[in-house]
């Protein structure tokens, strides 16, 4: 993990008795803290390079005690924000995320499900179906994995997370001529803004900023 993920992740620590109330209490706060959390998982993750097989393997190594507690405190967040209808749609696409890297896909499955009952919203209903494309890939099921891709690029057709992850899938299958014209098309097209960027949550700093008033 970088020095700054490391720094950030002791500093939202301490802070974390303070929350306790707030995030029990008041959504808003609960889902900036679970963020908060993911966002600290994630680049755990990338660092390390095991997040596919952590949760395919249901278990993260041993030297995953710190992500650990954070996917608990974030599932923990995530559990609450839900009650507020209007986070209810998003909080239950992270929870989905947070609860396979814990080691349970079919419930991961479930909740990606239950966000397409919960919202029309394009973006969220897009990550409903990338999440459960990417999951599938690892689970081996590729197929599956292709037919969820294209639920995904449905929604916005020329997203580049599903569509070159999609192409990716081609190519392994031999479908290469394919795989390429894919690619082409979408590197060819006008750039649109890609719903995995909402994931990453550019609004990260406004969050930040809730949790400061939570613990004043």
């Amino acid at each position: 993990m970088s020095t700054v993920a490391r720094l950030a992740g002791l500093k939202l620590d301490r802070w974390h008795d303070g929350l306790r109330e707030s995030v029990r209490t008041r959504p808003v706060v609960a889902f900036a803290w679970g963020v908060s959390r993911d966002v600290l998982v994630q680049r755990w993750l990338s660092a390390q390079g095991v997040a596919s097989r952590a949760w395919r393997d249901r278990a993260l190594p041993e030297s995953a005690d710190s992500a650990r507690r954070w996917l608990n405190q974030a599932a923990e967040a995530f559990e609450a924000a839900r009650q507020d209808e209007a986070l209810a749609a998003d909080a239950t696409l992270r929870l989905g995320l947070t609860t396979l890297y814990l080691g349970d896909a079919d419930e991961a499955f479930r909740l990606w499900a239950a966000v397409r009952d919960l919202t029309g919203d394009e973006e969220a209903l897009y990550l409903s179906h990338l999440f459960t494309a990417r999951a599938l890939v690892v689970l081996g099921r590729s197929d599956d994995a292709a037919t969820a891709y294209r639920h995904a690029a449905a929604i916005r057709p020329r997203a580049q997370s599903a569509g070159i992850a999609e192409a990716a899938l081609q190519f392994v299958a031999g479908e290469r001529e394919g795989a390429a014209r894919h690619v082409d098309r979408l590197l060819t097209d006008p750039a649109v803004e890609d719903p995995w960027w909402r994931y990453v949550d550019l609004r990260w700093p406004e969050r930040l900023q809730e949790l400061r008033r939570a613990v004043r």
